[in-house]
């Protein structure tokens, strides 16, 4: 049964009584600062607003993916949700830590940035095109603290116990800002990623130190992928630190969703 857009619009006014489609044109472009200052990318005509520290919402006229700086990997095109989920993840350059699902690559060299370049990162993708586009994005950047690892995070097994963790989970997407996603995903599609993603919660339980710290993301604000799999992830020995969902009509972003979890044990 393809879902309507009506059905998701009533479950969610439950949850948002404010909630609302909006057009993706609208919502803020944004991008993170690595090795360069504002005013140098205001000389290619680029209008920037300062949200956060590295993070500015912006305004131009042409594709700024070729602009020099861009090519340079001196900034890097990235959602104000997937910025703060790094933040959120409070990286150490004396760390070992895990991206169980890295392609493109924003949050993994935001990740590097916030280390210094320093500790160690785990970068695993198993889709070869996007294994390709990381390990292109990563070269760009000039991280040189990642270990690229294509494989299948489900199922990926390391010796070595991690001191944090990030899943941003393969989703059913952000339909909130897509009219026709209604009519591309079925309820079976959202309860096949949900598998998915329960499988990388189990897999991360094998990887993850005592007291370590998981972030767990999704750009999408289906239950059955977002506080389900949290509920899930309590029973296998994670604590909640911190949730929040980005409803798009408010926070002029994509539909998102993230949690802090620690692992305390079975």
């Amino acid at each position: 049964m393809n879902i309507t857009e009506s059905k998701f619009i009533k479950k969610y006014e439950e949850e948002c009584p404010s909630f609302k489609l909006i057009d993706i044109k609208s919502i803020k472009k944004t991008i993170r600062l690595d090795n360069i200052k504002s005013v140098e990318l205001e000389k290619y005509k680029i209008k920037l607003e300062k949200i956060k520290k590295n993070l500015y919402s912006y305004n131009a006229d042409f594709n700024i993916t070729s602009t020099l700086p861009y090519l340079d990997g001196k900034f890097f095109i990235q959602g104000e949700p997937s910025f703060d989920t790094v933040e959120l993840l409070d990286p150490n350059s004396n760390e070992i830590i895990l991206d169980m699902c890295a392609a493109p690559g924003s949050k993994t060299t935001h990740t590097s940035n916030l280390m210094k370049n320093k500790g160690t990162i785990v970068a695993i993708e198993n889709n070869a095109n996007r294994f390709k586009k990381l390990k292109f994005n990563l070269e760009k950047s000039k991280c040189e603290n990642i270990i690229c690892i294509q494989e299948d995070a489900t199922i990926f097994e390391s010796k070595v116990k991690f001191d944090k963790i990030l899943i941003d989970a393969p989703c059913s997407g952000n339909y909130t800002v897509e009219k026709d996603w209604f009519e591309k995903r079925t309820d079976f599609d959202i309860e096949n990623k949900a598998r998915v993603q329960k499988k990388l919660i189990k897999n991360a339980c094998n990887l993850i130190k005592k007291n370590g710290i998981l972030i767990y993301s999704t750009c999408s604000l289906e239950k059955k992928e977002d506080e389900e799999i949290v509920e899930y992830a309590k029973k296998l020995g994670f604590k909640v630190l911190y949730e929040k969902k980005y409803w798009p009509h408010i926070e002029n972003t994509i539909g998102f969703y993230m949690a802090k979890l620690e692992y305390i044990g079975s």
